[in-house]
C-alpha cells in the first residue's frame, strides 16, 4: 500500500488506511514498528520475529487475517486470472502468515502460477528494539 494520499490513474483520491471504495482504516493493521514484539508475530528460531502486522517503512499494512480483506485480494486475483493471467506475483508475501496466503490463494477460481519473495535471516533487520 502507500504512506501518503493523492489521486490514483483514474483521479480516485487515497490516503495512507483510505482506498475509496475498495480499503478503509479497519481493514489495516495499526500502529506497528518494526522489531516491537506485537502477540500476532511468531518467534522463529533464526530472526527471532516475524513481521506479519507491522508497517515496514511507514507502508501501511493490510490485515489479511480477516475475511474480507481476503476476499478482495482474491476478487482482484480471480479478475487477472479471467483477463487471461496464467501466474500471480505476491508482493511482500514473507510477511504475509503463510495460513492467509493459503486461504487466499483457495479462493481462486483456477490453478495459477504463484511466485513470491523467499524470507531469508538477517539479524539486522530488528532495526527497533522498543
Amino acid at each position: 500500500m502507500t504512506s501518503g494520499s493523492g489521486a490514483g490513474v483514474a483521479g480516485t483520491s487515497y490516503t495512507k488506511y483510505v482506498y475509496t471504495g475498495t480499503y478503509q482504516y479497519q481493514d489495516f493493521h495499526h500502529n506497528f514498528r518494526v522489531g516491537r514484539i506485537e502477540p500476532r508475530q511468531q518467534k522463529t528460531t533464526r530472526m527471532g520475529l516475524r513481521f506479519n502486522s507491522c508497517e515496514l517503512s511507514g507502508l501501511a499494512d493490510l490485515d489479511t487475517e480477516t475475511e474480507y480483506v481476503r476476499g478482495r485480494l482474491a476478487t482482484y486475483g480471480n479478475d487477472l486470472i479471467s483477463l487471461g493471467a496464467d501466474g500471480l506475483r505476491l508482493d511482500a508475501a514473507k510477511h504475509i502468515p503463510a495460513p492467509d496466503i493459503a486461504n487466499i490463494l483457495s479462493r481462486l477460481s483456477k490453478t495459477v502460477y504463484i511466485t513470491q519473495e523467499a524470507r531469508i535471516s538477517i539479524p539486522s533487520l530488528l532495526l527497533d528494539p522498543g
